[in-house]
């Protein structure tokens, strides 16, 4: 194949990576919203509703009932707490793979760029007649 014939083949298969790139940060951001409005209603609904809600009565336990209640209860506050954090570094690290394609697709263009540069300078050597 020719030299003009190797760099568009070259610049085709970028724009076919830099589409690729753009479906997979499509598909991450549609997941990350996703999952971040699931987040934030169990934050509104459950988690602070939950870490809010007091077992006491007249402030003092009224026994061993209340007082197993309250353990359920900042037991299952501290698990939606864990759940909560973990969501977020996922969401953090979904973000990250999101900038780095976002890095990748850039590289793709400047290498588009070179290669259509090297293409005039092709086209500019053919009509001018040097080899």
């Amino acid at each position: 194949m020719s030299e003009r014939g190797d760099i568009l083949s070259r610049i085709h298969h970028l724009e076919r990576k830099i589409e690729e790139y753009r479906n997979k940060i499509a598909k991450l951001e549609e997941k990350r919203d996703y999952l971040k409005e699931r987040k934030d209603k169990v934050n509104k609904d459950f988690y602070e509703p939950e870490k809010a809600f007091d077992m006491t009565v007249s402030e003092t336990f009224r026994g061993n009932l209340e007082s197993d209640a309250e353990d359920i209860r900042k037991d299952i506050v501290s698990k939606i707490e864990i759940a909560q954090k973990e969501l977020a570094e996922f969401l953090n690290a979904i973000q990250r793979a999101i900038e780095k394609l976002y890095e990748l697709i850039e590289e793709c263009e400047r290498e588009i760029d070179s290669l259509e540069d090297e293409l005039s300078a092709l086209s500019e050597v053919d009509s001018n007649g040097v080899m």
